[in-house]
């Protein structure tokens, strides 16, 4: 697994901060175009610490190729080689299915997802245990998840549902690596997929393709890696309903109530 997160200096603290200046941002944009809340890049330019699944975004908004302390460049590029991550048939979360349709990359990305995600999970699941039930994490100092989720439900998010979710992740690694069905069911399942993406496309996007690993009309596999989420939910639904700009009606197959029903694909 690659470190949790990236350690900022005072210095590039500072210059992060600036180089947004200079390209006439506010937080709020930076923090949009990078997908994490406006607390959270603020935090990045007070000197706390960058999720290493963030890094390249963060990069990116600021048009930089890599940070320019090069204690943190060195550091992301150690955590985020496909050598390094070493990500093979022994991965709890390895599925030959996805390896065998989108090639190493398709496969990969799924299980450093994976790993990513359970970490923040579990990180907030331990925060969230030392304090009051009901608590949730919008209301912990620095969450993990608080980004990722949806805002509308934000006060449903506590231990009690953080550890359920965490099942379905769980189990949907069982499943992925045992050959087992591992289509998108519940409006969970389509969340879990599309944060399993959204934590590991950016990393392995950089990772060069096999040419080696052709199918059988003699292309490379990995030149479609990036399409299975689409593939195991079927379509994209889910950001039209967890749109922050949207309000989800009670009722709706995508309101909180619903989350953990099977829905889809059921034949």
């Amino acid at each position: 697994m690659p470190p949790k997160t990236i350690q900022v200096s005072e210095d590039l603290a500072n210059q992060i901060k600036a180089r947004r200046a200079e390209l006439g941002l506010s937080i709020e944009e930076a923090a949009s175009r990078a997908g994490i809340g406006a607390k959270t890049w603020g935090k990045y330019e007070s000197g706390q610490s960058i999720r290493s699944d963030k890094a390249t975004a963060v990069c990116k908004v600021l048009k930089w190729k890599n940070f320019p302390d090069d204690s943190a460049a060195e550091t992301i590029n150690e955590a985020t080689t496909k050598e390094s991550l070493a990500i093979d048939s022994t991965h709890a979360a390895w599925s030959q299915l996805l390896k065998d349709e989108y090639g190493y990359k398709g496969a990969a990305s799924f299980a450093f997802g994976t790993d990513i995600l359970l970490d923040y999970i579990n990180q907030d699941l331990e925060d969230l245990s030392h304090l009051p039930k009901g608590t949730h994490v919008g209301q912990l100092p620095d969450s993990w998840m608080i980004d990722l989720l949806p805002s509308q439900y934000l006060m449903q998010y506590n231990y009690d549902f953080l550890f359920k979710f965490r099942a379905d992740l769980i189990s949907y690694r069982m499943r992925a690596k045992h050959g087992q069905d591992i289509m998108a069911h519940t409006v969970a399942q389509e969340l879990l997929v599309r944060l399993i993406r959204d934590a590991s496309f950016e990393l392995v996007s950089d990772w060069k393709t096999d040419e080696t690993d052709l199918d059988e009309d003699g292309y490379p596999r990995d030149l479609g890696w990036d399409e299975w989420p689409e593939d195991i939910c079927g379509d994209d639904d889910l950001k039209f309903f967890f749109n922050d700009d949207t309000w989800t009606e009670e009722g709706n197959s995508y309101s909180f109530e619903n989350w953990f029903e099977p829905q889809f694909y059921l034949s």
